[in-house]
């Protein structure tokens, strides 16, 4: 789950914060793109809180007193800076005509500053704006005149005034077959100096970097992405260009402003827990609503679910950075944990429900048990497997189950023969990224997610076929963005989670395969789209969607997005 949203149930502005800092917002909404008066004691933002996808913005002060309400229009408003003086609120507006506007800090009707222009920053001495408005450009407020500093760039973003306002700093790069880079260059003008600090953060393996604010000692404040993380981190405009944590959360913090010696940055979560979307699921037809079947806080993880969707068994977050796994009845509605104290992780569970998977230790070491239980206690559990792969499903007959073992164990898909210990490959691929196997109802086929190149497409291969060579793969989606792929009970339904240029996993849809031969028939259609601030998990290990009598069962991320203020030291 990416972007951003509002969340509920929401914990109190101070609740487990480190020392200094505060979070600042706390309403369910989206919350976003803050900056600070010259003193620190007010902060402007924008927030959807007033009407749910739109941004307006707000006012308040950094004492957490009641924010108000400054724009109120239908398109939506967001980056506003204060003035030096604060008495204004310069914002982006997507409004007609699009730009950057001004309204009072007391409120009251906008006026447009500069036609097309995005992303205003207020000079130290409150004299000029830096817009993007085709390029980077300077706006005089005093003369209303307005002059474009990067020409000769074929993109120039982000700019970031230096703190005695003596200069620019911006992202950009001459041409298209030229990278990218920050420069730098004096307010009055002048040829810029390139930094060189793309290139050395990319050493540091950071994949993207966005400059967010120029402190006092020439630090930077960047969003940098690094292994799939992206939060915010700092470094110094000098040779080594070391990258330190700036904020103290390992993902979700974006968007930084500094001023009167705060930081004032967007903090974005997503709590995870396990969702049911009532399908007839054979048909391919959504009967409702998303409901919620757990609901305490807790990271959610790998749900199995009985094929009858009367038991459920999935992993949770145990508050001390390990997980630890619980079967819930759904008809009742009772739950409770199971298995080991020690960290568990990974579950598949056999069609009736009595059996179940489930792994201990590292990734790379799996150890798998199976468990026979009931409501009131196992009645044996036996360790199956060393060194395994992630469980994914149990055949009908409870003697098999499939493994997956990703790219970081080996990226192949096996079968394991329950009582013997025996694993068998069905897939091994070295060029081309396994994701997400599963096992159809009847045990006899494997679907999977490969990424070839840099597209994705769905695949089903026979399960008795050992091991399955790419060219009898059957691919049954046209190669494209990342997906996901699971099957309906009758086995004549797949199911996809996709994209469709959305950033998340939005839709949900069902694919006709001939009964025989797994065929396409016809094109994917859609069962139900995801919109809001709730939608599926794109982590494949972590959810593990299923179809099963009544039900589609799934992983779902509500997001927040908060506005959070840091004293910098």
């Amino acid at each position: 789950m990416a972007g951003c949203g509002g969340g509920t149930g929401k914990k109190s502005p101070t609740a487990k914060a480190n020392p200094g800092y505060r979070q600042l917002t706390a309403n369910s909404g989206e919350n976003c793109c803050a900056s600070l008066s010259a003193d620190g004691k007010v902060v402007v933002f924008a927030s959807d809180r007033a009407s749910l996808g739109n941004l307006d913005i707000w006012i308040q002060n950094t004492d957490l007193g009641p924010a108000r309400r400054l724009t109120d229009d239908p398109a939506r408003d967001t980056d506003p800076v204060l003035s030096r003086d604060g008495k204004w609120v310069y914002f982006t507006s997507w409004r007609e005509p699009s730009g950057v506007y001004r309204v009072s800090a007391e409120g009251g009707d906008a006026e447009l500053m500069v036609e097309g222009g995005a992303s205003p920053q207020v000079s130290p001495d409150g004299e000029s704006l830096a817009v993007v408005n085709g390029g980077v450009a300077l706006y005089s407020l005093s003369e209303s005149k307005r002059k474009r500093i990067t020409e000769g760039f074929e993109e120039s973003h982000s700019p970031k005034w230096s703190p005695d306002g003596e200069q620019i700093l911006f992202a950009g790069r001459r041409s298209p077959e030229l990278p990218q880079d920050w420069w730098v260059m004096a307010r009055q003008g002048g040829e810029p100096v390139a930094t060189g600090m793309v290139a050395k953060l990319r050493q540091q393996g950071f994949e993207e970097v966005y400059p967010q604010a120029w402190l006092p000692g020439d630090w930077i404040v960047f969003a940098g992405k690094r292994r799939l993380s992206m939060t915010l981190w700092k470094a110094a405009l000098r040779k080594d260009a070391a990258a330190l944590r700036a904020t103290d959360h390992a993902s979700g913090d974006y968007r930084a402003s500094y001023a009167g010696g705060r930081l004032v940055f967007d903090r974005w979560r997503v709590g995870l827990d396990v969702w049911s979307l009532p399908v007839e699921v054979n048909a391919g037809r959504a009967l409702g609503q998303p409901v919620r079947l757990t609901n305490d806080g807790a990271q959610k993880g790998s749900v199995a679910v009985s094929l009858d969707g009367k038991r459920m068994a999935y992993h949770a977050d145990r508050g001390d950075g390990g997980f630890r796994m619980r079967w819930m009845d759904l008809e009742a509605k009772s739950e409770k944990a199971v298995g080991p104290d020690e960290n568990t992780f990974y579950s598949a569970m056999e069609a009736g429900g009595g059996l179940y998977l489930y792994g201990t230790g590292p990734k790379t070491g799996l150890q798998l048990f199976s468990k026979v239980s009931s409501w009131w206690g196992g009645l044996w559990t036996r360790k199956v497997c060393e060194r395994c792969g992630m469980p994914r499903s149990i055949s009908p007959d409870g003697k098999r189950a499939l493994l997956w073992l990703d790219r970081e164990m080996g990226n192949r898909i096996e079968l394991l023969e329950l009582k013997t210990g025996k694993r068998t490959v069905v897939i091994e691929d070295a060029s081309a990224e396994l994701l997400g196997p599963e096992l159809s109802a009847d045990g006899e086929w494997v679907s999977f997610v490969a990424r070839i190149g840099e597209t994705y497409a769905a695949y089903v291969v026979k399960a008795g076929e050992s091991p399955v060579t790419r060219a009898k793969w059957r691919r049954v989606t046209e190669p494209g963005e990342y997906l996901m792929a699971f099957w309906a009970p009758g086995g004549e339904l797949l199911y996809l989670l996709t994209q469709h240029g959305e950033t998340n996993l939005n839709w949900l849809e069902a694919l006709k395969l001939n009964g025989e031969t797994k065929e396409p028939v016809g094109a994917p259609f859609t069962v139900y789209r995801f919109q809001g601030h709730v939608g599926p998990t794109k982590d494949p290990v972590w959810n593990h969607p299923a179809a099963v009598e009544g039900r589609v069962v799934m992983l779902l991320g509500e997001s927040s997005q908060d506005v959070w203020l840091l004293d910098w030291k």
